[in-house]
């Protein structure tokens, strides 16, 4: 389930609606995508090796999951600041695939997608004061 971010408890975008209507857990909520398949190999190539803390891994391979295993497995529990962390790695991540010059474009699209939306969600969660009255 969503968090009232628009959040994933454990940091991975929601992709719902979010048109001001409260349509509880009706079937909105289609979670994010799986990751194409050479990107996929890489999430799994960084998974294998360790590179990543063991937040972030569980949560790109929650990622990996597809929609009806991410359901039977549930969401991880992690508190606010593991969770904040494991975002800013997965992100870091994210951006040095980009300056690989081995991945393809549909890999590129979709990191550039998930990179958007979390960044949107930092700028949610931290309000946006820069509006003036």
């Amino acid at each position: 389930d969503c968090n009232e971010n628009g959040a994933f408890d454990l940091g991975e975008p929601c992709f719902e609606h979010h048109d001001g209507e409260d349509h509880g857990d009706h079937g909105e909520h289609m979670g994010p995508p799986s990751p194409p398949p050479s990107l996929a190999d890489m999430i799994e190539e960084a998974l294998a090796e360790g590179e990543l803390s063991d937040t972030a891994s569980l949560m790109l391979g929650h990622l990996l999951m597809t929609p009806e295993e991410r359901e039977e497995a549930g969401e991880p529990e992690f508190d606010e600041e593991e969770m904040e962390n494991a975002e800013e790695e997965i992100a870091q991540f994210f951006e040095d695939l980009l300056d690989d010059d081995g991945i393809d474009n549909e890999a590129e699209g979709y990191i550039n997608m998930m990179l958007e939306h979390m960044d949107e969600e930092h700028h949610d969660e931290e309000g946006d004061d820069s509006e003036g009255p």
